[in-house]
């Protein structure tokens, strides 16, 4: 990934630092440069500059690149953070991974092949390490019709639909009404959960989607190619995953869904770096093709979304077949970049743009709408 480059536009070097070292592989001779930087600004905010890399969930990606180049931490217990961070995800992430070889060999042996989503193929096969990629639960992509029978196998494992209490020690179960609501609102299956005693995970979560879009959207997209297109990841637990143009596919969507409806701003999830840095691995996959990419987001009708996501990519990092597929799509307004809530029935504008809203921590407070979508 050595032509990739943050963008130009971010004046403090807390945030040029920030996107510079998030990427998975910084080049050896940007080394010179981001030490330039922490010279040069002798009052640099390393209290903002860690805070942000939490809430972007970055630690681990950036701790890393600072011991490969030597940074200077201000202080000891300021790296001992940051590796801790690390530290802290790699461990937890082997207790996912461990969890999930479980779920995809049961669910291989019964026949089933569901493809895996987001974190749990990233961290393992695109991140330099799996300990980079922060991971909350097992993302799979389903047939409809299989959704029974995977339910009944996640049951026999141990899980129950519901939500984790806020104390992390029981489970609330769903209501009638949570569940009419969630098929009415959601392309996907209220989440399946295990408690555990596993002291870096306390709960393991199985998020079955069958669809990319929202109801609320009005709008549908047939994934049933995608599973035709399938990449085999792991023959030993049938381990499959989206191809790399259908995958960013799922990955734009999914950023424009969270960055814009309400139930994810209020949460504080709205816009994550780490989204972004997926992104940017896909886009470095030799086989994908930007033409590709953009003619079968033409032809899945998501093209405002995958171009949402593009045009605020392109704002972060100059990448040449994200730029190329941006100019492939139809373009995309400055008012729709600006606008939040419409799945939620409450469309409306920020006040700021997007680099501002970026590093913004409160920018959850300026929506007065309440969320009404599932999170």
């Amino acid at each position: 990934m050595s032509d990739v480059v943050v963008s130009p536009g971010f004046e403090k070097p807390e945030e040029r630092l920030l996107l510079s070292l998030a990427r998975p592989t910084v080049p050896v001779e940007d080394g010179p440069a981001l030490r330039e930087l922490l010279a040069s600004h002798p009052r640099f905010d390393w209290a903002f500059f860690h805070d942000q890399a939490i809430r972007h969930r970055v630690t681990s990606i950036v701790a890393r690149n600072i011991e490969i180049h030597g940074l200077p931490y201000p202080s000891a217990a300021l790296r001992e953070s940051f590796r801790a961070n690390w530290i802290y995800n790699r461990q937890r992430n082997n207790a996912l991974c461990e969890e999930a070889d479980q779920i995809l060999a049961g669910l291989h042996g019964a026949g089933i092949r569901p493809m895996v989503r987001k974190g749990q193929y990233l961290a393992r096969a695109l991140y330099p390490e799996p300990g980079l990629r922060p991971m909350s639960d097992l993302d799979l992509m389903v047939r409809e019709n299989d959704i029974g029978a995977i339910s009944s196998i996640l049951r026999e494992l141990g899980y129950a639909q519901g939500r984790v209490a806020p104390s992390l020690r029981t489970m609330q179960p769903l209501t009638r009404f949570d569940e009419i609501y969630w098929k009415m609102n959601a392309s996907s299956q209220p989440p399946f959960v295990r408690l555990t005693s596993d002291q870096f995970v306390q709960a393991f979560v199985v998020d079955l989607r069958q669809g990319i879009l929202e109801p609320a959207s009005n709008r549908s997209v047939d994934v049933s190619e995608w599973f035709d297109r399938a990449v085999l990841v792991d023959p030993r637990l049938g381990m499959y995953a989206p191809g790399v143009e259908d995958f960013l596919i799922d990955i734009c969507v999914h950023l424009h869904r969270e960055a814009t409806t309400l139930t994810a701003i209020e949460g504080r999830k709205d816009l994550w770096l780490l989204r972004f840095i997926d992104m940017l691995l896909l886009f470095g996959q030799e086989q994908l093709s930007p033409n590709s990419l953009a003619a079968r987001t033409l032809h899945y009708g998501v093209a405002a979304e995958v171009g949402y996501a593009l045009a605020l990519f392109t704002q972060l990092y100059e990448h040449p077949g994200a730029a190329e597929t941006l100019r492939a799509l139809p373009a995309v307004s400055a008012e729709f970049l600006n606008q939040y809530g419409a799945l939620d029935g409450e469309p409306a504008q920020w006040s700021a743009d997007f680099r501002t809203r970026l590093f913004d921590n409160y920018r959850f407070l300026e929506p007065t709408a309440t969320a009404k979508l599932v999170p």
